[in-house]
């Protein structure tokens, strides 16, 4: 049984609005993120402006398809590890202390061992 998508591009097709593949059509319609927003946007401005679909808002046009927006997660790892700045900041200041008065400082002369 077609879905939403596939009902869609039939109707599409039989109209001549369609002239690529199921397949192209399908990851036009069902492409991820921003592109894909862009282009389902994009076809129901297009049958919004010729009076083809009941919709009133993108909204209630992509969810008659089935279709929901995805938030992005933030990044696991983000949760997991910890900066190093914000484990031991007395640390992280004292190591920046050291490599800073040591790099002023001239090069010192290892001491010779017999």
């Amino acid at each position: 049984m077609p879905d939403k998508i596939d009902q869609l591009y039939d109707a599409l097709r039989a109209d001549g609005a369609v002239s690529k593949s199921r397949e192209n059509f399908r990851s036009f319609m069902l492409a991820r993120g921003e592109q894909g927003y862009r282009n389902r946007k994009q076809l129901y401005d297009a049958l919004k402006a010729d009076g083809a679909v009941e919709s009133s808002t993108y909204e209630e046009f992509r969810d008659r398809l089935g279709l929901h927006a995805v938030k992005q997660q933030k990044s696991v790892a983000k949760q997991s590890s910890t900066p190093m700045s914000a484990q031991k900041p007395a640390q992280a200041t004292h190591a920046k202390t050291q490599t800073t008065s040591s790099s002023n400082k001239p090069a010192e002369k290892p001491a010779k061992s017999y």
